[in-house]
């Protein structure tokens, strides 16, 4: 009897240590165990320029309106616009103000880029557009338009997107959400042809192709 006990409590002792590895390798076991990922942080809140003010010492000026260099000049700016410019001796600059040294260097007004395509790069368009993703593209127009803010043109005019679709306008809006750094944007996403116009070259007519443009005929 004590033999028959002892198998049956024996066998009693494996069944629940089999129950408690189940439960305790068990999928949601192991994922309850797991250390929990911290959630990302959220994004910082479009940047605001409309309190900032902000002094330039430049040693020298190009205005536009004569060929002559302006020398120690101070510009004063609130926000994003230019309050006050002339020479060091009148302008003066306001307590708390952000003072950026530029007596070594010359300072002119933003260049203005008036035809642009930022969704192209490189010469073989056809190429870009039929194996670059859209995303890939927008990641190149943003690239683009930074390029041609750091040299010096803070506006610029995008005339289409060669089948970029409307990512120009989703890149002016990031810009001036101040999500992103960019110059200011005058966009016209798509743009028009006429039926059978501007399409990649070589391929059959046959072949549906996805259109760089919008399509309008007149009557």
């Amino acid at each position: 009897m004590s033999t028959q006990a002892n198998r049956r409590q024996t066998r009693s002792f494996w069944f629940g240590a089999s129950i408690l590895l189940a439960i305790s390798f068990s999928p949601a076991a192991l994922l309850a165990q797991e250390p929990q990922t911290p959630p990302p942080p959220s994004l910082p809140a479009p940047q605001s320029r409309s309190a900032e003010k902000l002094a330039i010492l430049a040693g020298r000026v190009f205005d536009g309106k004569s060929d002559d260099l302006k020398k120690q000049q101070v510009i004063l700016i609130e926000g994003t616009r230019i309050v006050q410019a002339g020479s060091a001796n009148d302008v003066h600059i306001p307590p708390g103000t952000e003072v950026l040294d530029f007596t070594n260097a010359t300072v002119l007004p933003g260049l203005i880029d008036g035809h642009t395509h930022v969704f192209t790069s490189g010469p073989d368009l056809d190429e870009q557009m039929l194996r670059e993703p859209l995303q890939y593209r927008s990641l190149e127009a943003l690239v683009n338009a930074q390029r041609d803010l750091y040299a010096g043109f803070t506006a610029l005019r995008d005339l289409k997107t060669l089948g970029g679709m409307y990512g120009d306008v989703d890149l002016r809006n990031a810009i001036n959400n101040g999500l992103i750094q960019g110059p200011r944007m005058q966009v016209s996403g798509r743009g028009f042809q006429t039926t059978g116009g501007f399409r990649p070259k070589g391929y059959s007519r046959d072949i549906p192709l996805p259109s760089m443009l919008e399509t309008v005929d007149s009557p």
